[in-house]
Parts: structure tokens; sequence; C-alpha cells
């Protein structure tokens, strides 16, 4: 037995010795995958056209409604932005917003304005919120953000309101606390 495991011990060695040599080779180097890129933003849309002092005036149906006047607007292919717009109603006499952005969507036929809003409405009092819609089509002014409504020592703290032009109804929409001062 002892000559059977020699043998098998001498064929191992044969074997391995008449294999390939064992190859020098040098370690290889990672390659790191390349770095992640993150997503690259749109480039900024590029306006049409910009305007200093705008004024527009509205007109349907063969008369003026109102007129719009900013400091600054941007034209894009699909929206206006305005800076410090100001709105007078030409039908309505006293009836004027204020605010420190502004934007109208074309599609939308939509006004949105923004930060520091003052609505004055000739029978209503004084509107201030950071967010009001104007929907020309409709003759609608919306928003639902909080709200101060100040009008000859009534003052009303809501949120969201709705105000149609044509019947001059406004309709403070939830949470409205009424106070009364001298």
């Amino acid at each position: 037995m002892a000559r059977i495991w020699g043998l098998m011990l001498g064929l191992i060695l044969w074997l391995a010795a008449c294999g390939p040599p064992p190859s020098a080779s040098l370690p290889v180097e990672k390659k790191s995958p390349p770095p992640a890129q993150k997503p690259s933003k749109p480039p900024p849309e590029k306006p049409k056209d910009s305007f200093k002092n705008l004024e527009y005036v509205f007109w349907r149906a063969g008369k003026s409604r109102w007129a719009l006047k900013a400091e600054k607007a941007v034209h894009y292919r699909d929206r206006l932005e305005m800076e410090k717009p100001f709105v007078r109603s030409l039908e309505k006499s006293g009836l004027t917003l204020t605010a420190q952005k502004g934007s109208y969507r074309f599609k939308e036929n939509l006004f949105c304005f923004r930060k520091r809003v003052v609505l004055q409405t000739p029978d209503k009092g004084t509107l201030y919120t950071d967010l009001l819609y104007y929907w020309p089509a409709q003759r609608r002014l919306t928003g639902d953000r909080p709200l101060i409504l100040r009008d000859r020592g009534l003052v009303i703290r809501g949120v969201g309101f709705e105000y149609d032009l044509e019947t001059g109804k406004l309709r403070i929409k939830k949470k409205s606390r009424v106070e009364f001062h001298g």
C-alpha cells in the first residue's frame, strides 16, 4: 500500500512539473467605473422679448376692460412674467390690484399674482394676500391662501376667497374671523 501512495504522490508531482510555468503577472489595477453623471437640468428657457414699463389695455367686444402696467415684463413662449404689476379696471371705478410679481398664462387665459398682493375694491374694502388668480373670461378673482380684508374699521381674516366682478360678491371660503376696530 505504501508503494501505491508513493506512486500517486510521484504522479501528482510529475503532472505539476509538466504543466505550464506559473505566470509572473503584475497585479491588475481595477478600473473604477466613471463617476455617475448628475442628471443635467434642461437649459433655462430663453425669452422671446423683454419690456420695461409695459402698458397694455385689454379690449373685448369693442370695449376696454382693464389696463395693465408692469415695471418689467419678460415674454416667453407660453407666458408673460411681470415684476410689480398693477391692474386697473376700466369698467368698475375703484377696482385695482397690485403685487410684487405676476404672470399671465396664454393657454389658460389666467393671471397669477404673487407676493404682497393688494386688491382694492370699490365696495368691499381692501384685500391683502400673497397669491391671487384672475380669470378674465369668467370675470372672477380667486385665492386659496390666508387673507386679510379691511373695510372701514372691520377686519376679516380667513383662508381662500372668491370675488365675482359682475356682481361684486366676495365670499371667504374658510376660517373666517371678524374683528371690529374703531
